[in-house]
């Protein structure tokens, strides 16, 4: 699968606060500046099939003991389980990690922490594409202030996400919105209290 990086400005209540990376390699990536998706390379002196995918992740990011910590699990409606975990890494970066149970396990970095750049960190993971996706998640983790996360749709609708205890949170593509091309547009993040906080746009996934 080939890996696309796109560079796109992120408006955040009306104020452009940096700069998104977006990889395509059936994963959008919208984590961070900081993170281009890698294949998690061989380990020598152990074989491959030992380690586990969410192993293999750690292990290719340097994650530093101890850091690691499941925020969230969801089911797919292909039946398969989605975890959501972030991690800070030794060379000073913190990353979310989504590992789905029988595929593998995608990581985005950030320096200064996952919220340096705006209140969310999240990808899109999708199959197929670009002309139409077969399959299409977005995955996300809000900083702790954040009350709710409000997805808006390229239709103009809206869906209200709900959050895991630790700020996950997952979005599925209908099969009907992706027959009619309707993809995930922008992120609305509400605090405790109800007000808009800021919004996020999602760069374009064409």
């Amino acid at each position: 699968m080939k890996r696309v990086v796109l560079l796109a400005a992120v408006a955040a209540a009306g104020v452009a606060l940096g700069v998104v990376a977006l990889s395509l390699s059936g994963r959008h990536d919208t984590a961070g500046s900081a993170a281009a998706r890698a294949p998690f390379g061989t380990p020598v002196s152990q074989p491959v099939e030992s380690e586990s995918p969410l192993e293999r992740a750690e292990r290719h990011l340097k994650v530093k003991e101890g850091t690691r910590k499941a925020v969230g699990q969801f089911t797919l409606r292909g039946g398969a389980k989605l975890r959501v975990h972030t991690a800070d890494t030794t060379d000073g970066k913190s990353c979310l990690i989504d590992e789905v149970s029988d595929v593998g396990a995608g990581s985005s970095c950030l320096d200064n922490g996952l919220f340096a750049l705006r209140k969310v960190a999240f990808v899109v993971n999708s199959e197929g594409g670009p002309e139409r996706f077969s399959e299409l998640q977005l995955v996300g983790v809000a900083e702790p202030g954040i009350g709710a996360v409000s997805l808006s749709k390229t239709d103009g609708t809206a869906a209200e996400l709900g959050l895991t205890q630790d700020g996950a949170f997952l979005y599925e593509s209908t099969p009907l919105e992706l027959e009619r091309d309707v993809l995930p547009s922008a992120l609305q993040l509400l605090g405790k209290n109800g007000k808009l906080v800021q919004t996020v746009t999602i760069p374009s996934l064409r």
